[in-house]
């Protein structure tokens, strides 16, 4: 599992031996960094996306451009489905995304991921 999960082009693991966790502490009006997927094979990869919005507004963005657009922070941002919400919501989507962030639209938010 190794090769699952990237940011800034290092491999990560934190905590659950099962699989990989991230998460972040965005500020108001800010987008979180960007997490990279590697190509995960076929089917898709399972990812779950929680975002805790104590005071304010929060969502999540995927993008299917390149690790180079990623980079270059040219990539385009999709909302996930979601779209924008408040409180604590948690979502999974199964797909082969490339890249993923959270985004505080207005107050900090706390963005985690698991895969």
């Amino acid at each position: 599992m190794a090769d699952l999960i990237a940011r800034n082009g290092d491999l990560f693991r934190e905590g659950d031996p099962q699989g990989w966790t991230y998460e972040e502490y965005i500020l108001s009006g800010e987008n979180g960094e960007a997490v990279k997927i590697p190509p995960p094979g076929p089917g898709g990869l399972s990812l779950s996306a929680q975002v805790i919005c104590a005071s304010g507004t929060g969502k999540v963005q995927t993008t299917l451009d390149t690790a180079a657009k990623i980079d270059a922070e040219t990539a385009l941002w999709d909302d996930w489905e979601g779209g924008d919400v408040t409180g604590t919501v948690t979502d999974s989507l199964i797909s082969s995304v490339t890249g993923i962030r959270g985004v505080s639209v207005s107050g900090a938010i706390t963005f985690k991921l698991a895969i």
